[in-house]
């Protein structure tokens, strides 16, 4: 028989992916990402209005976090699930253009999420009064807080974040002072504009924009000590490090450094500070991370000089939303 005609050879290479209809479930493999395993193994967009992310994902509710999938996951792609990875890449993008209209090019979104971060601080607060030399130490008693961040996804590498960070603090009266503590609740709020970008799969990077309050004392005086709630402007960088991977639990370490900005009181100015800090996190493949970390926060005002330790206990958790 004589050679198959050109036009033949688009007709039976889509003859062999309508094959594989059936094949509804895709084991993850090692190297993998969601969007990756969605762009190579279905027809049409990954992101977009009619882009195959969310319907997959929607498919697929025992994962809670598509950027953090593990080799050896299950994944249901569908009905519409063909398995055209052993198609050349020449011969896909010829059968994309002659088998479907759904390929033209659309508006293109990302897919959004929502997290909620509970946290608990175990805070120290030194202070040196500039007029008098008197010093205090105040211990927090309790001081809790939450994080509620929107997250955009751009790209598999690139997320923006908007957040909200809300605390209520209770002191202890001191005890290395004969003063004693006046109005010593603070309920601390804050907003936070930042970004994510995944250098590697067990690396990643954080850059953001603060104006939140923080903790100062205004004076101690031969009888009180009084603190004040100011709202203070920073940018600052975050790096993550995945170091051990066992068992769908993922072991890493932070670190974060943040360049605080000068503020104004009704009385007096807050000068620019620093914090830095560090720690351990756990997370597990239903997108539930647990952070340990140790922070020092240096900024001093013109009436007192002060130095804030702490350590800091959360837990990330991904809240459920309807996917479109």
């Amino acid at each position: 028989m004589g050679k198959t005609p050109q036009s033949y050879r688009v007709v039976s290479v889509f003859c062999s992916v309508s094959l594989s209809l059936n094949a509804h479930a895709y084991i993850v493999k090692k190297g993998e990402s969601f969007s990756k395993i969605i762009g190579r193994n279905l027809p049409g967009l990954v992101y977009g209005r009619n882009g195959n992310f969310d319907k997959i994902l929607k498919l697929n509710p025992q994962i809670k976090n598509p950027h953090l999938i593990i080799p050896g996951t299950e994944i249901n792609l569908g009905d519409a699930g063909a398995v055209v990875s052993d198609v050349s890449v020449a011969e896909e993008k010829e059968v994309r253009n002659v088998a479907s209209p759904d390929f033209a090019p659309v508006p293109e979104s990302s897919p959004t999420s929502f997290e909620f971060n509970p946290y608990f601080v175990f805070s120290n607060l030194s202070v040196r009064d500039r007029s008098s030399g008197a010093k205090a130490e105040l211990a927090s008693e309790l001081y809790a807080g939450g994080r509620f961040s929107y997250i955009q996804g751009w790209s598999e590498e690139f997320q923006s974040y908007l957040q909200l960070n809300f605390a209520y603090v209770t002191f202890e009266q001191p005890t290395t002072s004969q003063v004693s503590l006046k109005d010593s609740n603070r309920f601390l709020t804050g907003l936070s504009l930042g970004g994510k970008y995944h250098f590697k799969k067990n690396l990643r990077g954080y850059l953001h924009a603060d104006y939140q309050k923080e903790l100062f004392v205004r004076s101690i005086d031969t009888t009180t000590i009084t603190v004040d709630g100011i709202l203070v402007p920073s940018v600052g960088s975050n790096l993550e490090y995945d170091f051990l991977n066992y068992n769908n639990l993922i072991l890493g370490i932070s670190g974060k450094f943040d360049y605080k900005l000068a503020s104004k009181a009704d009385s007096y100015r807050v000068n620019n500070g620093y914090v830095y800090g560090a720690g351990l996190y756990l997370k597990e493949i239903k997108g539930i991370q647990t952070d340990l970390s140790f922070y020092t926060r240096g900024q001093d005002s013109t009436i007192t000089q002060q130095k804030e330790t702490g350590v800091f206990l959360s837990v990330k958790m991904m809240v459920p939303h309807g996917n479109k």
